[in-house]
């Protein structure tokens, strides 16, 4: 894992953090199978090979994320070798006593060395700073990689959303409880 340090953005890192590539590569899917019974109701994912490697573009434009972004509680920004390398914004849910992990990424480049792991750690612990019992975090069904690597890191499925996003891409839901 290449060093990095994890700090708070500053205003001025804004607008060009959330202008980085969200677009990533995948060889899997999550699919959605759902049974409605007059007496219950099931929804099921299961992984999927897709027939080849797709890349998938964000749901979001940067503007959108941008306008989502500054409404947030934090950001934190990973650097290596003076150079920023990712991010990961957190939007607390003050009923609830969690946080909301709204918009994550790593440059595509430095992505599967530990960047993203380094950063939702940094995120555990802003929150738990914060006074949050549990975070949460929104994928798309079609992002293999993020869920692999919040799922590796203990979080689980706990629901999703079929119209979060203005295409039509299912969202699904993991979090985890802080310790």
């Amino acid at each position: 894992m290449p060093k990095i340090e994890i700090m708070p953005c500053t205003p001025q890192e804004a607008a060009s953090l959330y202008s980085m590539n969200h677009a990533y590569f995948t060889d899997f899917t999550w699919q959605m199978d759902r049974k409605i019974e007059p007496l219950a109701v099931g929804t099921r994912f299961h992984q999927v090979r897709l027939p080849r490697q797709m890349i998938v573009e964000p749901p979001l434009t940067a503007e959108e994320r941008l306008t989502q972004n500054l409404q947030a509680d934090t950001a934190l920004v990973a650097s290596h070798d003076q150079e920023t390398v990712g991010y990961v914004v957190l939007q607390k849910m003050h009923n609830a006593k969690a946080v909301r992990v709204i918009d994550f990424v790593v440059r595509q480049k430095m992505r599967r060395k530990g960047i993203g792991t380094a950063l939702l750690l940094a995120a555990q612990d802003w929150s738990l700073h914060e006074g949050c019992q549990r975070i949460l975090v929104e994928v798309q069904s079609k992002n293999y990689p993020a869920i692999q690597l919040v799922t590796r890191l203990g979080y689980e499925y706990c629901g999703f959303h079929e119209y979060h996003f203005a295409n039509h891409d299912i969202v699904v839901f993991f979090s985890t409880y802080l310790k």
